[in-house]
């Protein structure tokens, strides 16, 4: 991210304020529409704010960066679930990238594709690839490790 951001233009602006609980209010205020003359505000905060009242027109900085513009916003923090899914998440890439490192090693030491997919196979039957049906994983396990046993005896 750069910290060069040009504004094409600043200018004043006019937001309508209205609160996030229409039935009594009890909720946070938040600019519901932001624009660029007094009238048109004036004109959208007709009949939006709690129990059909007005919203509150109040003036503000606008900025334009290229084609945009930008204003006041209700900035969303995040929650402590939201928190715990971004850790999970960070976990989740740092992991892939940490195997995606493994592999490019264990590559350079001469493995095939083929061992390397083995390598990374959680049971024997994903490996074997033999379909067991409705079988539970043990048996399934009981049964190829059985067929295993008697391919190698011949």
């Amino acid at each position: 991210m750069t910290n060069d951001i040009k504004l094409d233009q600043i200018q004043d602006g006019y937001f309508v304020e209205v609160n996030k609980d229409l039935t009594e209010g009890r909720g946070a205020q938040y600019p519901k529409y932001v624009c660029l003359s007094l009238a048109t505000a004036s004109r959208l905060a007709k009949g939006v704010d709690v129990q059909g009242t007005d919203g509150r027109v109040e003036i503000c900085k606008i900025f334009k960066i290229g084609y945009k513009w930008y204003g006041p916003i209700y900035l969303h923090h995040p929650t402590d679930d939201d928190l715990k899914m971004e850790r999970i998440h960070e976990a989740n890439e740092d992991f892939k990238r940490k195997k995606d490192q493994i592999l490019n090693k264990v590559k350079a030491l001469g493995l095939s594709d083929e061992e390397i997919e083995i390598l990374q196979k959680d049971t024997l039957r994903e490996v074997v690839k033999v379909d067991v049906g409705d079988m539970s994983p043990k048996d399934a396990e009981k049964m190829i490790k059985e067929l295993m046993r008697k391919y190698h005896k011949k």
